[in-house]
């Protein structure tokens, strides 16, 4: 079992090779970048909005989701 904490940072590889990218960043864009096509998934009359994530350094995640009613805005 691979164990990371989030003070540790990673190496990047390809186009970006030399830089390190932080635990929490590479969460964020593999994880967090997701929570809008995942609610799209849920169908288009779902609305997602998050203005904060803890994997970008709040200190918790801020998910609203609405159900929007066919023809309303």
């Amino acid at each position: 079992m691979c164990s990371i904490s989030l003070g540790q940072r990673v190496a990047a590889t390809g186009n970006q090779q030399g830089r390190t990218t932080s635990v929490s960043e590479l969460g964020f864009l593999l994880t967090c970048t997701a929570d809008f096509a995942t609610a799209e998934g849920f169908g288009r009359d779902v609305k997602l909005t998050r203005a904060q994530t803890i994997m970008q350094g709040a200190d918790h995640c801020n998910f609203r989701y609405r159900h929007e009613a066919r023809g309303s805005q």
